[in-house]
C-alpha cells in the first residue's frame, strides 16, 4: 500500500527527508536513507554530482587484494562556487555485496575475498556516484 503524504515546503527552508516502508498491520519493514534538501532561496544547497578519486584520480574502477585496504575519497560538486553546502553532514558508503568488499564511513574499501561489487557514495541530498571494486 502506497500513502501520499502531501505538505507544502516552505521557500528557503532546508529539509531531512526519510521514506519508510509499512506492511498491511503498520509495521515499519523497510527505511530509506536519510537525505537533506534545501529548497530555492535558501542559503544552503544541493550538491549537483559527486566525484569519487582515489589518490587525487577520478576513478570509476578499483581493483584490491583479499584482506588489503584502498581509501577512496567522494566529494560532492556544488551548483556555484558561492553556494554553502551543510557542515557535518558528509558523505555516506555503501557496498553492493559485503561478503565481497566492505567500505567504512570515512571512504576504506576492504577486500573480503575474491569478486566484484560496487561502492556507492552518497551525498547528503541523495545524488550518488558508483565505483566499481574488483577484489584479487
Amino acid at each position: 500500500t502506497v500513502k501520499k503524504i502531501s505538505k507544502k515546503l516552505k521557500k528557503g527552508t532546508f529539509y531531512k527527508f526519510r521514506v519508510a516502508a509499512k506492511d498491511k498491520y503498520g509495521n515499519t519493514v523497510f527505511k530509506t536513507k536519510t537525505i537533506y534538501v534545501a529548497t530555492k532561496g535558501s542559503k544552503k544547497g544541493n550538491y549537483k554530482a559527486v566525484k569519487i578519486t582515489v589518490n587525487k584520480k577520478v576513478k570509476t574502477a578499483v581493483s584490491v587484494k583479499k584482506g588489503k585496504t584502498l581509501k577512496i575519497k567522494a566529494k560532492g560538486v556544488k551548483p556555484t562556487k558561492s553556494t554553502v553546502v551543510v557542515k557535518g553532514i558528509g558523505m555516506r558508503y555503501e557496498s553492493s555485496n559485503t561478503k565481497i568488499a566492505t567500505v567504512s564511513s570515512k571512504g576504506v574499501i576492504k577486500g573480503i575475498k575474491k569478486g566484484t561489487c560496487t561502492i556507492y557514495a552518497f551525498a547528503p541530498n541523495g545524488i550518488a556516484k558508483t565505483i566499481k571494486v574488483t577484489v584479487k
